[in-house]
């Protein structure tokens, strides 16, 4: 009498790795539309876990991969010293190619399914000051292509809190200025291939005149229709994290990277008290989890604020007004106009 197998006892699942339908898997998000950043930390992860398994003489058939192996290796991440919030990304990888192995047939059950979620612990996301934006954009000062080219892209990512991907990737035509009004905007194409519209101001629309007139002239002009160009083509976003942390380090800004701007220009545009729907649809945030995770640093800058205002320990408060109780006629200053203020940068 014949037996019938499961799928994860088939040859299939019992002797394919990771690695065997990697090339595979990758297809299958490049046609789902995924971007090229979400493939390449989703294979990253792959890669990772796989190399893992094979160093410590665990399974690495598809089959064979058990809840406990998985768990084993982001212990060992953090084991590593790697940040709560990297271990939670490729946590989350890892959960979209165990679904793809079980419509593909290779396994039956995800060894995913109980893996509990790392836990990342909610801290303010580091913003920069108004002085450290000044240095950063006297941090390369000039008139060679260079010196204009990341003039323009700094102020932009600073006016606009565009990710690093969004910016590389613009073409000529998605920047539209009107000289009249001294703005103008970009479209850029986000997570999940959403398309949008980001407004910035006259100072960033003139260094990116000063930039496009520069373009004009390069080599590579004609070569490619992405705005932004290096001797070699089309910058990429590695160039441009390059670009600002080498910047930072020369005005003084150890540590920077291209979000640190997205996080400035959240916490600003906060502080300022302005609309966070309005901030939602400039950032391209579907999900107001993003927006509670920004929010914090201004949150705790609104704050500081206040207690500098009313001065609790130093006779704030009036005599007759006493503890968890609003003192009679007391107006608090208001948000925006307390913090807001000219920025000659």
């Amino acid at each position: 009498m014949a037996t019938t197998r499961t799928l994860a006892e088939t040859e299939t699942g019992l002797e394919t790795t990771i690695s065997d339908v990697l090339d595979d898997y990758q297809l299958s998000l490049h046609a789902s539309g995924r971007s090229t950043n979400t493939r390449t930390v989703y294979t990253l992860a792959l890669r990772y876990l796989d190399a893992f398994l094979g160093e410590r003489g665990m399974p690495r058939t598809l089959a064979g991969i058990r809840r406990e192996h998985i768990e084993a290796w982001l212990a060992s991440l953090r084991d590593q010293g790697r940040a709560p919030a990297t271990v939670s990304v490729y946590h989350r990888s890892l959960q979209p190619f165990w679904r793809w192995t079980i419509e593909e047939g290779f396994i039956t059950d995800s060894p995913m399914r109980h893996v509990a979620r790392p836990i990342v612990p909610e801290k303010p996301a580091p913003t920069l000051t108004d002085d450290q934006l000044r240095a950063l954009l006297k941090a390369r000062e000039g008139r060679g292509f260079e010196d204009v080219r990341d003039t323009a892209i700094t102020r932009l990512m600073i006016d606009t809190g565009c990710r690093r991907g969004e910016v590389a990737g613009l073409t000529v035509d998605d920047v539209v200025i009107d000289v009249k009004a001294g703005r103008g905007a970009v479209t850029v194409l986000g997570k999940g291939r959403r398309q949008r519209s980001v407004p910035f101001g006259t100072k960033t629309a003139l260094a990116i005149r000063r930039y496009q007139k520069a373009r004009d002239g390069h080599a590579q002009a004609k070569a490619t229709d992405r705005l932004w160009l290096s001797y070699r083509g089309a910058l990429t976003g590695d160039a441009i994290m390059q670009m600002l942390q080498r910047r930072g380090d020369k005005a003084g800004i150890s540590g920077l990277h291209p979000h640190m701007l997205r996080h400035t220009f959240a916490h600003r545009w906060q502080a300022a008290g302005e609309s966070e729907l309005d901030l939602m649809q400039l950032a391209g945030w579907k999900s107001p989890a993003m927006l509670r995770r920004y929010a914090s640093s201004a949150a705790m800058e609104r704050a500081h604020a206040a207690h500098a205002r009313l001065g609790l320990g130093d006779g704030g408060l009036p005599p007759s007004c006493s503890v968890g109780t609003a003192a009679k006629g007391s107006s608090v200053q208001p948000l925006a106009t307390a913090m807001t203020r000219v920025s000659s940068w």
